[in-house]
């Protein structure tokens, strides 16, 4: 009966043997899972996956083998070439678990007919009789997609290449602040403006009025001298632009900062029209009309009593609860539809379809991960970092949603996986008032040695006003699989957030690991306001 032999070539396992019954086997799982098949040491084999790979027989050729890649972290590489989906796999055949990772040989027992022999390797000792030098062996990455044998350090020029995006990316951002500050200034500058010519054009129509009062306190000098028998009348007129005068000044200013008050009130009472309209959607309820500031109990109609003389007979003006409670799941409905308008909607399936299979959303991760990653890749290619020294930095993210930011999402996710999405797909769970933070686990980097990143999945997620001070846990939350770990979705009533950010309007959200560890992400104002 033909057997499987796994001969282990280089890592924790070199010169270690594994057999396998052809017949008997369906799939051998190759990982560091303890239920793995081709199991491997999970402290020293690091590169490869819980489950990194599988060897299966072919569907179409019970006789042959295939290798699939289980989507590892590092890859997966069959005589040197990196595998992608699922390829046939030949006796004698060598498999390299991640760039850098261990190696085993697949031999078959008895060898196939028409399978070559393994090369013999010539010793040292048979070249040198034979008058030859030994063969020089080529530097792996001269072998068309073959990865280094072992952790290929970061060369200067992709380090210089990194950090010249990092501090180019500052620079515009920068850049980009410095113009938003002059815009600023140079409307600051246009209002001033205005409001010095107000002044000036203010002073100018005083200093008439002024001029004018003159005159004619002169003229009424002039008739008093002419016609003593008038001096009362003519006392309490002078006496009434006397106190004209004196009041004008104070005019003036009154007027100016009855201006200022206006302006004041309408922008406290927009705001406060905005905090009870999100306030009254939460409640399931439509925003109080303007006229009387609340619902009349009139919009429910009465139910008439049909039956006076029956003991079971509906009071008048009162409704069964069974209707009541349909009434009330239909108006919930209703409303949650009236909180945004089909043009909205439409707006946020068009964003999701152009974006289809991205990830929306404000996205928030840590900046001294990557710079840390960056530098902590730099100090080991010039030899001044050894593995175990770590960089403090944190691999969590979050992204944050707002219901039609969460709409285009779910748009994005259906077009980018082939289907259909319009506003017959939109449900009302989608169209709830609420904040939805996903955050996402902790992993270790793509590229070189995991410098002060913790892996660890999501434990809880909470929200923080500016001073930390006040605390909102979510209403719900709900788990989801990333590469191996787990996130959280968490869910926030609208409502909470608008009263958390009333006196400032930044806030944090905290994520904490499964092993204790926790982060803050700082939501900054003009961040936020990003979301539709």
């Amino acid at each position: 009966m033909q057997r499987i032999v796994i001969r282990h070539l280089t890592g924790a396992r070199a010169n270690q043997v594994d057999e396998f019954s052809m017949a008997a086997v369906k799939e051998l799982i190759i990982g560091r899972e303890a239920t793995a098949s081709i199991r491997f040491d999970p402290d020293r084999d690091d590169l490869v996956s819980r489950q990194h790979a599988k060897v299966q027989q072919d569907s179409s050729d019970p006789e042959s083998l295939q290798l699939v890649d289980l989507q590892s972290r590092n890859g997966t590489f069959l005589n040197r070439q990196r595998v992608y989906g699922a390829i046939r796999i030949h006796h004698n055949d060598v498999v390299q678990l991640g760039a850098g990772g261990p190696e085993f040989r697949l031999e078959m027992d008895p060898v196939p007919s028409g399978a070559a022999r393994a090369t013999r390797q010539a010793s040292l000792d048979t070249l040198g009789r034979l008058g030859s030098k030994a063969t020089r062996e080529a530097w792996p990455s001269a072998i068309a997609g073959a990865p280094p044998a072992g952790p290929r350090a970061v060369g200067r020029g992709t380090v210089e290449r990194m950090l010249g995006e990092a501090f180019g990316h500052v620079k515009r951002e920068t850049n980009r602040l410095t113009w938003v500050g002059i815009a600023a200034l140079l409307a600051i500058a246009a209002v001033g403006g205005g409001i010095r010519y107000y002044l000036r054009e203010s002073a100018t129509t005083q200093a008439a009025a002024q001029e004018q009062n003159i005159q004619t306190l002169q003229r009424m000098n002039e008739e008093l001298k002419k016609n003593p028998a008038a001096a009362e009348s003519m006392k309490q007129q002078i006496a009434k632009l006397e106190t004209e005068l004196k009041r004008s000044d104070q005019r003036h200013t009154a007027t100016v900062q009855a201006l200022l008050n206006e302006v004041e009130a309408r922008v406290t009472q927009q705001e406060q029209m905005k905090v009870a309209t999100a306030s009254a959607r939460v409640g399931g309820e439509s925003p109080l009309t303007p006229n009387d500031g609340q619902i009349s109990d009139a919009s429910t109609p009465a139910v008439p009593d049909r039956n006076p003389d029956s003991s079971s007979a509906v009071p008048s003006g009162a409704m069964p609860e069974s209707v009541k409670a349909a009434t009330a799941e239909l108006s919930q409905a209703d409303a949650q539809t009236r909180n945004f308008t089909p043009d909205q909607i439409n707006t946020a399936i068009g964003r999701g379809t152009q974006h289809a299979g991205q990830q929306l959303g404000l996205l928030l991760s840590d900046t001294a991960s990557q710079l840390g990653q960056v530098l902590g890749m730099f100090a080991s290619s010039q030899g001044t970092l050894q593995p175990g020294i770590q960089v403090s930095a944190s691999g969590f993210q979050v992204r944050l949603f707002t219901p039609l930011e969460w709409i285009a999402q779910q748009a994005s996710d259906a077009v980018g996986a082939g289907h259909s999405f319009t506003q017959g797909d939109v449900t009302n769970d989608m169209l709830r008032l609420v904040l939805r933070i996903q955050a996402i686990p902790s992993t270790p980097p793509d590229v070189g040695p995991n410098y002060g990143i913790g892996v660890a999945s999501v434990a809880k997620v909470f929200v923080k006003d500016a001073a930390k001070k006040d605390e909102i846990d979510p209403e719900s939350t709900a788990p989801f699989d990333y590469q191996n770990l787990q996130g959280l979705t968490a869910e926030f009533p609208l409502s909470e957030i608008a009263k958390l950010r009333e006196s400032n309007p930044e806030f944090h959200v905290f994520v904490v690991g499964s092993d204790g560890g926790q982060k803050d992400f700082k939501v900054k104002k003009k961040h936020f306001a990003r979301l539709p």
